[in-house]
């Protein structure tokens, strides 16, 4: 791991964590997984001032130091980053310390995992104080004693403090901005709705026959969101990075489009190739797409036989390519 050696309490987490022996639990086992380095996340909801150093290995949840001006330093506030916190009365950026020490500190009772709770369960500070009555796992043990931690004694009454000290110094992101209060306040026209339906109708379909990237399949999760469609998986699917779409996007994407009630078919199937071709046919008739593009773009993709729908087209691409050999200039006229 290579932190910056002015972050000298992250630099000693990253010691501790590497002296605790194989056949022992780590930090990782308890939600607190490392990164080799600060990473600049680009989960919709990180804010942009966010340094991440850890991640629970769960649903996306991160924590991070939040630059106050200086970069990330020793006495940075930590952030912990629920991506799938959405809508209602869910907050997705918790401060969670005014410093790495401190933020050790409110886990060495309840790990690092649970954390997340804190966006979900109003009453979830409680239950952080009644972990206190439970014998600690040994990694936590250790770790108090390694780094000198005492527990939070009023774990809400200090949220709320780092909150009203620290929320101005997140700087979110702009799609970010306008999520703070419940998504349903943000709803645009029914029209915008629908076309963003349709939009990732057409994007799904696509990728389901290697037309676009997996990464435009939360791009376009992305863009349903901010119209107001909202399920529990098309959250995670806007939250997916590029880095993380190639292996998330075919999990999440059949369950989010179920959720929608929007179609969809699965890889390769034919159905799949029929709504992909449409979508090339309707980029086509607005002008974006040229009628020989989307012959070779069918026929190349496809070949013959994908579909008795979309046959049409790749037989019309033969056509083009005889006039081209042919140098007719009766090609202008198809």
């Amino acid at each position: 791991m290579a932190f910056d050696p002015n972050l000298t309490t992250l630099n000693r987490l990253a010691q501790f964590d590497a002296s605790i022996p194989d056949d022992e639990d780590k930090l990782s086992e308890l939600g607190l997984m490392l990164h080799a380095s600060l990473d600049r996340l680009d989960y919709w909801r990180t804010p942009a001032s966010a340094h991440t150093f850890a991640s629970t290995g769960g649903d996306g949840v991160h924590f991070s130091l939040v630059d106050l001006g200086e970069g990330p330093i020793e006495d940075s506030p930590v952030v912990m980053t629920v991506p799938m916190a959405f809508g209602g009365d869910h907050e997705p950026n918790w401060i969670v310390g005014e410093t790495l020490h401190e933020f050790l500190a409110l886990a060495i009772d309840i790990g690092f995992f649970s954390l997340e709770q804190l966006a979900y369960q109003s009453d979830f500070p409680s239950q952080i104080e009644s972990a206190r009555n439970t014998t600690r796992p040994h990694v936590l043990q250790r770790l108090a004693e390694a780094f000198d931690l005492s527990s939070w004694s009023d774990v809400a009454g200090r949220l709320d403090e780092l909150s009203i000290k620290f929320r101005s110094t997140l700087k979110l992101r702009a799609v970010d901005e306008e999520s703070i209060a419940p998504i349903g306040k943000h709803r645009r026209a029914t029209a915008d709705a629908d076309k963003k339906r349709q939009a990732l109708t057409d994007t799904a379909a696509q990728w389901a026959c290697g037309l676009v990237n997996p990464s435009d399949v939360a791009d376009a999760a992305v863009e349903a969101l901010m119209v107001g469609l909202d399920t529990t998986k098309l959250v995670l699917l806007a939250g997916t990075t590029r880095a993380e779409a190639d292996v998330e996007v075919p999990e999440l994407l059949p369950t989010a489009m179920e959720e929608l009630g929007l179609p969809y078919f699965g890889w390769d199937h034919p159905e799949s190739r029929l709504l992909a071709v449409v979508a090339l046919a309707r980029d086509h008739i607005d002008g974006r797409l040229p009628a020989r593009d989307l012959c070779r773009i069918v026929h190349g993709r496809f070949g013959h036989g994908a579909h008795d729908l979309i046959e049409p087209l790749a037989e019309l691409d033969d056509e083009y390519d005889t006039l081209e050999y042919s140098q007719n200039p009766a090609e202008k006229q198809i």
